[in-house]
């Protein structure tokens, strides 16, 4: 037997979760040994359909020499949420590594 979870369910908790309005979350680009490159704010959409998403783009300076590796999202309330290691990218001049969307999604 399946038990489906209403959506409306599942877009409380996420709204409970990304949505808090004392919970604030960060957005880091990190190096393969893990420290810390840059990090901005990022503020999340209300849930729909069972997913939260970023509400723009963040933009992070990156110096000449510096490879991003991962992505990793923490809030002040539990620390790291998620890690997301990426195919790693050497900058060979100064840039902007962008992020353009995250996307949380509980299934229903």
């Amino acid at each position: 037997m399946a038990i489906k979870i209403a959506t409306t369910v599942l877009n409380s908790t996420l709204n409970a979760i990304f949505n808090e309005a004392e919970v604030v979350f960060t957005c880091e680009i990190r190096n393969s040994g893990g420290s810390t490159i840059a990090s901005g704010t990022i503020d999340f959409t209300n849930a729909s359909n069972g997913q939260v998403q970023l509400v723009s783009s963040i933009f992070f300076a990156v110096s000449s020499g510096v490879t991003v590796a991962s992505v990793v999202v923490t809030n002040n309330a539990i620390g790291t949420v998620l890690t997301e290691p990426i195919t790693p990218e050497t900058f060979t001049a100064n840039g902007t590594f962008t992020i353009n969307d995250i996307i949380v999604s509980l299934a229903t």
